[in-house]
């Protein structure tokens, strides 16, 4: 008979923190979607003026400003709460924006996961309606880091012209064309409302004369020139990989000679103890695309290799990948 397994007490501490973890998260969004960190974005507050401000219950509100500081959120002194400032760029609209909102509106999403795993369809296609701007400064806010990363990895100050194919509001090709006065950027996407937002950005960046936006399939998209790189920032991995293919044929196609592709994504990529956000990212691509996945760092490669790429080569990024090829 074999021998009944011994739940050891570190294991049980951690399928029981793993089960509760998402008390700190709801907290947090809770404060989100009560707008709570605007209310103390000109100065601090106690419990009871943010109960009236916001129309809340009193005991509540306690409660809430109580755990939010005990998470490192807020700070308490005098019974009166104030933001911690190295958050306040995130959490306050006036110094930065607020792209947890999008996370907020996630934990709905996420909590179709079951229904999601039984019928195999997503839980939330349309997710983003309603909350275009929410995810659109989301993206925004986590891509400015791999702008130093890509602008170290590749040297754009020797092109003329570049695509960024799926590029949304521009929170990569913007501040690239930016930081080099010569080059010309087009983004191309089928979000009318990220290109909107892209727009609205060159302007206030007078970047206008050089950044074209053009909405459309991409899979077609057909220049009037060749580019000399095209970059693909999370769009493979919402994809099969047979469509994947005839849309890197495609970016091939519109290259120059020796032109270079950048692919970044999300990718499962050595020990599988390093791949815990690819793998919980992916899950998140089964809840919101009926194609999406995360493909690992080979299978993207060898992709590029079948659509007419050369001298790929590798670069960790914060959290992703960066895949460089050459036509």
């Amino acid at each position: 008979m074999p021998r009944k397994p011994v739940l050891s007490q570190p294991a049980a501490d951690h399928l029981f923190a793993l089960a509760r973890g998402f008390m700190g998260p709801r907290v947090l969004l809770t404060a989100v979607e009560l707008n709570l960190f605007e209310a103390l974005e000109d100065r601090p507050r106690s419990a009871g003026e943010l109960a009236d401000h916001l129309g809340a219950d009193l005991r509540a509100m306690e409660i809430l400003l109580d755990a939010l500081a005990a998470l490192g959120v807020l700070r308490e002194e005098g019974g009166r709460f104030s933001l911690v400032e190295q958050f306040a760029p995130i959490l306050a609209p006036g110094t930065g924006g607020m792209p947890l909102r999008h996370a907020a509106r996630l934990w709905d999403v996420w909590s179709g996961l079951t229904e999601c795993v039984l019928s195999g369809r997503p839980a939330s296609a349309g997710h983003f309606e309603g909350g275009a701007e929410d995810w659109i400064a989301d993206i925004q806010a986590l891509s400015r880091s791999d702008v130093e990363a890509l602008c170290r990895a590749f040297d754009f100050s020797r092109l003329e012209r570049i695509v960024d194919v799926g590029g949304g509001a521009g929170a990569l090709a913007l501040p690239i064309a930016e930081r080099y006065a010569g080059l010309r950027v087009d983004i191309i996407d089928s979000n009318a409302r990220a290109l909107a937002r892209a727009e609205d950005e060159a302007r206030r960046m007078m970047l206008c004369d050089r950044v074209v936006c053009r909405q459309g399939d991409f899979f077609e998209f057909a220049p009037s020139e060749p580019y000399d790189a095209a970059l693909l920032s999370g769009v493979l991995c919402l994809f099969a990989p047979e469509d994947n293919l005839r849309l890197l044929k495609r970016v091939h196609e519109a290259l120059r000679g020796g032109g270079h592709i950048l692919v970044r994504d999300i990718m499962v990529h050595g020990a599988q103890e390093a791949n815990r956000h690819p793998a919980l990212f992916a899950v998140h691509l089964l809840l919101v695309s009926p194609t999406g996945r995360v493909y690992s760092a080979d299978d993207e490669a060898d992709l590029l290799r079948k659509s007419g790429f050369t001298d790929l080569r590798r670069i960790p990024l914060k959290g992703s990948q960066l895949l460089i090829a050459r036509k």
